[in-house]
């Protein structure tokens, strides 16, 4: 499970923009937040900003301020219940983000013994009586 969040509804900037990259490989008429969220989340961005209820844009740096949600009106063609911000406007939802880099261990047991423990554990449990 994933925790992603709406953040808001953004307008456009020309002059800097926020969502640098279209994700592809997706139906723009059947596209919903989620779909967008995934695909910018799988890429590595931050953001993932739905405008004219079937692009999706990916990014990381939010450079507007963001104004009331009745200006991000426009309904997905994917899932009319949601919104996918208006011409001029991103409707604006953070992405999952993969955590790499890093192992868990327990102290003292490398991988291999962790898993071959588990397994002598099971084995136990299954001809014990009491």
């Amino acid at each position: 499970m994933f925790i992603t969040s709406y953040v808001g509804c953004y307008p456009r900037n020309p002059g800097a923009r926020q969502f640098i990259a279209n994700p592809g490989d997706y139906d723009p008429a059947t596209i919903t937040s989620e779909v967008c969220k995934l695909k910018c989340g799988k890429l590595g961005y931050t953001y993932a900003g739905l405008t004219q209820g079937m692009l999706c844009l990916c990014g990381n740096t939010l450079t507007t301020t963001a104004v009331t949600d009745t200006y991000c009106s426009q309904a997905c063609f994917g899932n009319p219940a949601e919104f996918c911000g208006a011409s001029l406007y991103y409707s604006v939802h953070t992405t999952p983000q993969l955590l790499t880099g890093f192992t868990i261990s327990v102290p003292g047991m490398n991988p291999c013994m962790q898993e071959r423990e588990g397994k002598r554990e099971k084995e136990r449990g299954k001809g014990e009586r009491l």
